[in-house]
């Protein structure tokens, strides 16, 4: 009891675990949480999980959306009307990197800024999205407030591929979206890609055997990450699923709002929409749907698919998964698949699935 306020101490406040009265932390399970600091008195018994963040922090620094009731680990969920779409950006390759410091720390402060921007236009669009099945809001409708909250990390090549090899079975983490940057390709196109691995290994118990997620792995030019094309391999192929229409082929002439899974080769498009693009296999420009046009529609919410089913916590709280994962690594230099009649060629990056037993670490890098 406080003489001076006459009032009780609670035992059970903000994060629903137990205060020791003696020390005044907060007791769960894995480690004491220190709330006058906000951080935790031991490291993360699995901060292997999230290099590039402080083991002592709490919730991902993100209290208001994530809570750690175990004290490992963060949580995405459903809460006061809002769901949440965690996503964290694993970035490597030379484009965020360099020997010199300052061009170093330029790069990854572009690839911070350019997430922030995305995150902030994405959560000003009013979009929406379907909660668990039976659960309604304030107003009883299925459909919540979306809001984003991505984060970034930047890694080595070695340690991107290492994080890739440990996302597996209880230690998987569906928030991670592992992204190769790399320079501006100029000898011929190189396709913007996400991994095309021919089958899903099992991450997860709770997956199975499951060839309709979408991917978690991505390679992208430093130009098109700064364009419409890196929201066009997120939403089409990350967030989208393999058993919808990752692009839209055709539109009507009429259309003026275009989603950000339209494809700059669709037809229908009204010319003043239009601009030229170089195409390898005609080797002249042809006509191209404007990328600069192309958003994220509330349509292409509704394609999200959930994966894992709404699960919910003690709290009150639901979680859910939204991607799948095939932890692809991609290399570097990309190879030629194809040469046109009109001298145009066509690169993809070549890639490796780190959970398939032929690709060795010797394997992965022995090459660049």
């Amino acid at each position: 009891m406080n003489a001076l306020i006459k009032a009780t101490a609670k035992r059970y406040r903000y994060t629903g675990k137990e205060r020791d009265e003696e020390s005044g932390l907060y007791y769960h399970g894995a480690r004491y949480y220190i709330p006058w600091l906000c951080r935790w008195s031991a490291s993360d018994p699995l901060e292997s999980k999230y290099a590039g963040m402080s083991p002592y922090n709490y919730g991902n620094c993100n209290p208001i959306v994530f809570n750690d009731p175990s004290g490992m680990g963060g949580e995405l969920v459903l809460k006061d009307n809002v769901v949440t779409v965690n996503a964290t950006f694993v970035f490597y390759g030379s484009q965020t990197t360099s020997s010199n410091p300052e061009l170093k720390e330029e790069r990854q402060k572009a690839i911070s800024d350019r997430i922030k921007k995305i995150q902030s236009s994405l959560n000003e669009s009013g979009l929406k999205m379907e909660g668990p099945k039976g659960v309604t809001n304030n107003q009883n409708e299925t459909s919540f407030d979306l809001k984003f909250n991505f984060k970034v990390q930047v890694l080595s090549e070695y340690d991107a591929y290492k994080k890739m090899v440990g996302n597996i079975g209880d230690d998987f983490d569906p928030n991670l979206v592992f992204v190769r940057l790399e320079d501006d390709f100029t000898d011929g196109v190189l396709s913007a890609q996400v991994s095309t691995t021919g089958s899903l290994y099992i991450t997860h118990k709770d997956f199975g055997n499951n060839f309709t997620s979408g991917d978690n792995s991505m390679y992208i030019q430093i130009k098109q990450f700064n364009t419409t094309t890196f929201l066009h391999e997120l939403f089409a192929h990350v967030f989208g699923s393999r058993d919808t229409s990752a692009h839209i082929g055709t539109v009507d002439e009429k259309t003026t709002e275009f989603s950000i899974r339209t494809h700059k080769f669709t037809k229908g498009v009204d010319d003043k929409y239009q601009e030229s693009y170089f195409d390898p296999g005609k080797g002249e420009d042809v006509k191209v749907l404007k990328e600069s046009l192309r958003k994220v529609l509330q349509s292409d919410i509704d394609l999200i698919k959930v994966y894992g089913d709404w699960k919910k916590q003690d709290d009150g709280t639901w979680k859910a998964w939204i991607s799948g994962a095939t932890n692809t690594f991609f290399k570097k230099t990309p190879i030629l698949k194809q040469t046109f009649e009109s001298g145009g060629k066509y690169y993809a990056p070549k890639q490796f699935n780190v959970h398939d037993k032929k690709n060795t670490i010797e394997k992965v890098f022995e090459t660049n």
